[in-house]
């Protein structure tokens, strides 16, 4: 399979090369592979347990796949990988969790430059921002103002337990962690959970201006086609991935046309097997009325019969290879795509809710509310 690559440039950040994970005898990715480009923004959709998170943490070093090689061919690159959930200790501080993030970031590029340093040790420049990055790391105290101030959580007490942050919260936190370590490649999991539209808005604005690449998870749609140029689709029946340029509006568009000529082909395909079954079956009937209407002293007319019936034959054998092989189309599967049908039924009744001569009250005692007859329309 070839690499699934949405990018205009060609300088790829992330490379995945086929990439298989199953657990136990399950499989959850097959033959997975596709380059992501700095400046690229990339949706990856698929129904609920297809393997979007396993892939993921997959990138972010989390898991090991059972075969395959994922790389990052820029020296440096850093992740910052947003997962589902809230797995911080519930007992650090606010600023506690922003200031380590911070820390850890020039422990990382301490070793990042550190590494490149070792393979090119007469590279100034590299000593010169090891050297810098190693005074700033010497010199790192944590402070209140390493909170983000467009994430809403400045005006919480820098003291405040994370543990007692709302769901909308905790996930801005999150989202202030991963900006605080300057991440060059984000790996975000359904990012909007808990968010408000304020928050979305100033997400989907952060995300048009940042210069690294990015791989989301989101079941938002509007909210991938404000944020992605370009669609990974999951698919959980064969555990493989395609490409598809363009927002999720762009991408659903071409699913549902493709889907749609799958769907011609295949009907089209049916009908030709049953045009040819009829044509055999009508050609063994032709034959058999033959010999059973014919004597032997009408030998030509039974050698054409023959002839018949052996044609017929050999169409059913030709047809039989034809239904075994690779070439059949096989009916196109289910979409996990949801549909709504919001319009009204002809025969759904005028009355939301209707009473005659309601009595309301409790066994033994007297009636709350009598006679109650009421109509209401939507």
């Amino acid at each position: 399979m070839p690499p699934v690559s949405l990018s205009l440039s060609g300088l790829s950040m992330l490379s995945v090369h086929h990439l298989t994970k199953s657990y136990g005898i399950l499989p959850v990715l097959q033959d997975i592979t596709f380059n992501i480009s700095a400046g690229e923004r990339i949706g990856l959709i698929g129904p609920n347990g297809c393997g979007k998170s396993t892939l993921l943490r997959i990138l972010a070093g989390l898991e090991k796949p059972d075969v395959g090689v994922v790389s990052f061919t820029r020296p440096g690159t850093r992740i910052g990988y947003l997962a589902q959930g809230f797995s911080l200790d519930p007992n650090l501080t606010l600023a506690e969790a922003c200031a380590s993030v911070s820390a850890s970031a020039l422990e990382a590029s301490v070793a990042d430059l550190a590494a490149a340093l070792a393979v090119n040790p007469n590279d100034e420049a590299l000593q010169s921002a090891y050297d810098a990055v190693l005074t700033q790391l010497s010199t790192f105290r944590p402070s209140p103002g390493n909170i983000p101030n467009p994430l809403g959580l400045a005006h919480l007490p820098p003291e405040q337990l994370v543990g007692q942050l709302s769901g909308g919260q905790k996930t801005r936190l999150m989202l202030a962690r991963l900006l605080l370590d300057e991440p060059s490649l984000l790996l975000l999991d359904e990012p909007t959970n808990h968010l408000d539209i304020a928050m979305l808005e100033w997400l989907e604005d952060w995300l048009g201006n940042f210069p690294g690449a990015a791989l989301i998870v989101s079941h938002d749609r509007t909210f991938l086609d404000r944020t992605v140029s370009g669609i990974l689709d999951l698919d959980a029946a064969t555990h493989s991935l395609r490409g598809y340029s363009g927002n999720y509006s762009a991408y659903i568009e071409l699913f549902l046309h493709e889907r749609e000529k799958q769907w011609e082909a295949y009907k089209d395909q049916e009908a030709e097997i049953r045009h040819m079954r009829q044509d055999i079956n009508r050609t063994k009937q032709q034959s058999l009325h033959v010999e059973r209407t014919t004597t032997s002293r009408q030998p030509g007319v039974r050698r054409i019969a023959k002839k018949v019936a052996k044609k017929a034959l050999s169409r059913e054998k030709k047809l039989h290879r034809y239904l075994e092989s690779e070439e059949r189309l096989e009916q196109p599967g289910e979409s996990w795509q949801m549909k709504l049908d919001l319009s009204i039924p002809a025969h759904q009744s005028q009355n939301v809710l209707a009473t005659d001569k309601l009595v309301v009250g409790y066994p033994g005692g007297e009636a709350l509310l009598k006679n109650i007859t009421m109509h209401i329309r939507p």
